[in-house]
């Protein structure tokens, strides 16, 4: 898991778009007391979970580990898409979808030069419903990877 989130957290760092990138730790579900959260905007949080791992051997010393990868995705969205606004205000407004995108393009069909995982693959894409000013997007991937008990001397 853990090279899995450093191998993703530096592809997403070479993306001049974000101010923050980080292990999610909850950083955009509680603010401050002035209503802040610790991150610049825009940021990328990272976790890997693994729904499911499963015994390649008879010992259990070699597992399948399928993993899910999610990319929270945050900005400060000041910006405004109503009918009557002009055709420069709406398109810096949603200039999130062009980092959402970026995203994709970096991550989707990903794979580390030493493969110690498969490629990525994009499973879903949702934007968190909040009355706080934010827009926070989630892009979610799998991949699937094996882990080998270290021998023991």
């Amino acid at each position: 898991m853990k090279e899995l989130f450093l191998t993703i957290r530096t592809k997403l760092l070479s993306l001049s778009a974000f101010k923050f990138v980080d292990l999610e730790k909850g950083q955009l579900d509680i603010p401050d007391e002035m209503g802040r959260y610790p991150v610049n905007y825009p940021c990328a949080l990272l976790s890997v979970q693994l729904p499911q791992t499963k015994n390649v051997t008879t010992r259990g010393e070699v597992q399948q580990a399928n993993a899910i990868l999610n990319v929270r995705l945050a900005w400060d969205f000041t910006g405004n898409t109503a009918g009557q606004v002009t055709p420069a205000v709406l398109s810096q407004s949603l200039a999130y979808f062009d980092v959402v995108e970026d995203v994709w393009n970096l991550l989707q069909g990903f794979q580390d030069v030493a493969k110690t995982f498969n490629r990525l693959e994009r499973i879903s894409q949702r934007e968190e419903t909040r009355g706080d000013g934010l827009k926070v997007v989630n892009v979610t991937f799998r991949t699937s990877y094996r882990e080998q008990v270290p021998s023991q001397a």
